[in-house]
């Protein structure tokens, strides 16, 4: 308990400054560009920050898979509006692969943590609810403690849901005798009976 009141603090002081940078502008060149779909392995150096920069053509469920070679690493994902102000996606949940991960959320800016004691790998699985446009993702395992900020190799892998349309009407005309049979595919794949 007393390890996460510090990675919350912590927490707070990271989200402020790239919340902070992401609204002066970030340059392209600080930036990695990744594909929904695709994965992308970094050096993550001790102190550092790395950016991923990418488009979704469409509102869905967005899946972050994160997987780090050191001690603590925080996430945020900003990206903007329909007006264009810039906001900060709040993850929908977040699981814990290996190691100890957490939704935190410091003064409306919200993100996720990920950390294992033992400095071994840590990992998670992270989901927002993005709209349609341009996105950042920032991770940084900056911190006023010496003993976090551990380099290692950082892999993200972006993946989205896929849209399922649903029954808006269903209309059946019978006449006076008539019988009706209908069936149902499940989303476990089984066939029902209605």
């Amino acid at each position: 308990m007393k390890l996460l009141k510090k990675l919350t603090a912590l927490f707070a002081a990271c989200v402020m400054a790239m919340t902070c940078f992401v609204v002066n502008g970030a340059a392209a060149d600080d930036c990695f560009d990744i594909d929904i779909g695709s994965s992308r392995t970094d050096k993550l150096a001790e102190f550092s920050k790395i950016r991923y920069l990418f488009e979704s053509d469409k509102s869905c469920e967005l899946t972050v898979d994160v997987t780090f070679t050191g001690k603590y690493l925080v996430g945020v994902l900003v990206g903007d509006d329909e007006d264009g102000n810039i906001i900060t996606e709040k993850p929908v949940q977040v699981k814990s692969v290996k190691g100890q991960a957490a939704i935190l959320e410091v003064n409306g800016n919200s993100g996720f943590m990920v950390s294992n004691d033992e400095g071994n790998t840590c990992s998670c699985r992270v989901k927002y609810k993005i709209s349609k446009g341009t996105h950042l993702l920032t991770f940084s395992n900056e911190s006023d403690q010496e003993e976090l900020c551990v380099g290692g190799k950082l892999t993200v892998k972006l993946s989205a849901s896929k849209e399922s349309a649903a029954l808006d009407r269903f209309t059946v005309s019978l006449s006076k005798g008539d019988t009706l049979k209908l069936g149902a595919l499940l989303s476990d794949g089984t066939a029902g009976k209605v």
